[in-house]
């Protein structure tokens, strides 16, 4: 058990990162409370870390409500609060989300009032750099109404975190957004557990003779947003612009309706071409 113990931790840190912890408060959170309530020189001793930084991060942990403090005499003793209260932390960042929200259309007039130029009907090509920006390229077809149309490498699983993946998945089922897929792969292995996506998912075989696909394309709206995986630096276009947006989904239409179809057959999503 013991030699799991700093893998373990290691991980926990990384989960508590999500959480917007810094690996320093990560660090004291979890030492406190394996010790339970202990000083700050104790906590300098559990974690090596100096004892003026020790003292920032504990600041921070008492303005996140992860820690308290009881004076006694003249010595000050820090107790984690159960770990449960990482909680509060989630409501914090919903709440901030909200407003996010609710300030969004009024900086988009803002915005749009800064140049003559910046109008919503102006066509627009956007870069994005690495796994953050395919993630944000990815977040924004969630902009998609009612459909969208996806020339498909692979399954984002396959080349992303699962837990963004299956985020994305649930947001499309939750906003109603239906995906028409066109692959070169004739058979797929199972790739999700949302199965709600997986009813709403239409996807068609396209012999790679006839058409190879090695750009992701997603197509919605009037926006067509291209993905290159095959090197280790991503590189991900989104181009604003109703009349290519128009001409690729004729094509894809185009081809769409001679592909061949592909039925589920199994719970996560495995899939195979039907037979004719």
């Amino acid at each position: 058990m013991k030699s799991n113990q700093p893998e373990s931790k290691e991980l926990l840190v990384r989960n508590l990162a999500e959480f917007g912890l810094t690996k320093e408060e990560a660090l004291t959170y979890i030492e406190l409370t394996r010790s339970g309530p202990a000083t700050s020189y104790h906590l300098h001793q559990l974690t090596g870390m100096g004892r003026s930084t020790l003292d920032k991060v504990l600041d921070v942990l008492l303005e996140k409500n992860l820690v308290s403090l009881n004076r006694t005499d003249n010595t000050k003793i820090y107790t984690a609060h159960p770990y449960k209260n990482l909680s509060n932390l989630v409501e914090v960042k919903e709440a901030e989300v909200e407003m996010m929200k609710e300030s969004l259309n009024q900086i988009y007039d803002k915005f749009a009032g800064l140049s003559p130029e910046s109008t919503k009907d102006n066509a627009q090509v956007i870069h994005y750099y690495g796994m953050e920006g395919l993630k944000q390229v990815v977040w924004n077809a969630l902009r998609a109404k009612d459909e969208m149309r996806i020339f498909e490498v692979s399954r984002l699983s396959a080349f992303m975190q699962k837990k963004f993946a299956e985020r994305y998945r649930e947001e499309c089922v939750a906003r109603g957004i239906k995906h028409y897929d066109l692959t070169n792969e004739s058979f797929m292995p199972g790739w999700t557990d949302v199965h709600k996506f997986v009813e709403q998912d239409e996807t068609r075989y396209i012999d790679p003779a006839i058409l190879e696909i090695k750009f992701e394309i997603y197509i919605y709206n009037d926006v067509v947003a291209l993905t290159d995986y095959r090197n280790n630096e991503l590189l991900c276009l989104e181009i604003h612009n109703s009349f290519l947006a128009s001409l690729q989904k004729q094509l894809f239409d185009y081809i769409w309706k001679d592909a061949k179809k592909m039925v589920v057959t199994g719970p996560r999503g495995e899939m195979t071409v039907v037979k004719e």
